[in-house]
């Protein structure tokens, strides 16, 4: 249950894209983190933008942290 990274189409996005540059300085800006609803566009073969559940934030969010058990759970009824 940790965040996504996955590309998504989205035109009006209150926040630019952030692209890590190695060969970059320290002002490269900080990534924000935005918790939206996306659906999957099969013809396009990406995932597109549907809603936005909260206003974007610099940290991190927390996340849990799933016990092996229930990770061999869900993969199983995901993919059987």
């Amino acid at each position: 249950m940790k965040a996504s990274h996955i590309p998504v189409l989205w035109k009006d996005s209150p926040v630019r894209p952030f692209r890590f540059n190695p060969k970059g300085g320290k002002d490269q800006g900080h990534p924000f983190f935005v918790q939206i609803k996306a659906v999957f566009l099969p013809h396009r073969d990406a995932f597109g933008f549907v809603e936005q559940l909260e206003d974007p934030i610099e940290q991190a969010p927390k996340f849990m942290k799933l016990p092996k058990s229930v990770k061999g759970l869900i993969f199983l009824r995901d993919f059987h």
